[in-house]
């Protein structure tokens, strides 16, 4: 309608034009009132011509305004569509790249241990409990640093004879993390924890036996020579400790092995005038020392490592011809009769020794109730361990 409007306009405006020429051509007198009348036609004319053309170029305007942000939208999505479906591939091939490299080809290049760290990828499952993937190498770098530092072992070279091989070590990894996942849950059953207190009392028992170093800095050197650990892993591996000795107690009695208490009656008979010798004999759970009267065959050193530091300090704490009270270790209790002393920092001791349930016993329920799922190709979990 608009565009009639205008077409008729443009051409009423052009008649009126050829009616003037046409006049003075013909030497007509000028009529000054329809002159003044028609200029004044033409200028209205002019008027609305001009807003038309105004008009319609805004609604061009307004129409390719329309058309231009119709065309960004599009395109926009069609980018973002395309960045997406990029994203998504890149994603897909990391994945698979990472997956393969973690569950088929158990990689445990420090590249990969660091991806574990960000993503929550698990190695196992307990129960309903995911193991992180992370946990796992973590243990698994500890032990293959020792034997490739300490021991030079190479584990790349195939004909390098190894006391152990890096299968032994993936299982072994492996089985402790699902130890510690078991150790956990059961701690949590019966509400049973470790105060950073225990932690200190146990750090400082070593130290005083010269198995820690009192400096700061030379544990801190030690630790990452030995197991590349810092202080923090340290602390938590012994905090682990401490938790599984819990759990053990609280699980003896449960299963009715009642270490504590069968000890207990062996300290009674003890107080009471019995020979140390004879019960030694007959309830001593060490068979290589029973059938010598309790009698270990070495001398107890204060800086033996392989002894438990908790009976090394009662041994030499305890006057020499006394009997120590029960000792605890968390997995074996102890009563020491101290029989001499052999040089400095050397005695010779007697012992009673009656052991807690064992670990695979503790975990057997749970772990029935519980079990295990594994993701890495080629490993076993052994209820054995």
């Amino acid at each position: 309608m608009r565009k009639v409007r205008f077409i008729w306009l443009t051409r009423f405006i052009k008649r009126r034009k050829q009616a003037l020429e046409q006049r003075s051509a013909g030497g007509q007198v000028d009529d000054p009132i329809s002159d003044s009348k028609l200029e004044k036609d033409l200028e209205a004319q002019e008027i609305l011509k001009t807003r038309a053309v105004e008009k319609y170029r805004q609604r061009t305007l307004r129409r390719a305004q329309k058309l231009k942000a119709h065309l960004l939208v599009h395109t926009n999505q069609k980018t973002v569509l395309w960045s997406l479906g990029v994203i998504s591939i890149t994603f897909l091939i990391l994945s698979g790249i990472i997956y393969w490299r973690l569950y088929h080809a158990q990689d445990y290049s420090v590249f990969m241990y660091n991806i574990t760290r960000f993503v929550p990828l698990p190695v196992a499952r307990v129960g309903s409990t995911w193991i992180a993937y992370e946990d796992y190498l973590k243990q698994l770098h500890r032990q293959i640093h020792y034997f490739e530092i300490q021991q030079q072992v190479d584990f790349n070279d195939s004909t390098t004879q190894a006391t152990i091989s890096l299968q032994e070590l993936k299982q072994q990894a492996l089985q402790r993390v699902i130890t510690a996942t078991y150790i956990q849950k059961l701690a949590d059953q019966y509400q049973l924890t470790v105060t950073e207190q225990e932690i200190d009392e146990e750090l400082e028992r070593l130290r005083r036996q010269n198995k820690l170093a009192s400096d700061p800095e030379e544990i801190e050197g030690i630790l990452d020579d030995f197991w590349d650990w810092s202080t923090a892993d340290y602390r938590q591996v012994v905090a682990e400790n401490l938790l599984q000795k819990k759990v053990v107690r609280v699980m003896d009695v449960i299963l009715k092995n009642n270490a504590l208490q069968r000890m207990k009656d062996i300290e009674v008979r003890l107080k009471n005038g019995a020979s140390f010798s004879e019960l030694a004999e007959e309830f001593s759970e060490n068979p290589q020392t029973a059938l010598n009267a309790g009698i270990h065959d070495f001398f107890f050193d204060l800086e033996d490592r392989h002894e438990d530091p908790i009976v090394l300090e009662v041994a030499f704490q305890t006057p020499i011809g006394q009997i120590s009270d029960i000792i605890d270790t968390g997995e074996r209790l102890e009563i020491l009769k101290i029989l001499s002393n052999e040089g400095e920092g050397l005695r010779r001791v007697a012992h009673i020794r009656i052991f807690y349930a064992p670990l695979t016993e503790v975990l057997q329920a749970i772990r029935q109730k519980e079990p295990v799922t594994i993701y890495i190709d080629g490993i076993d979990y052994s209820s054995q361990y």
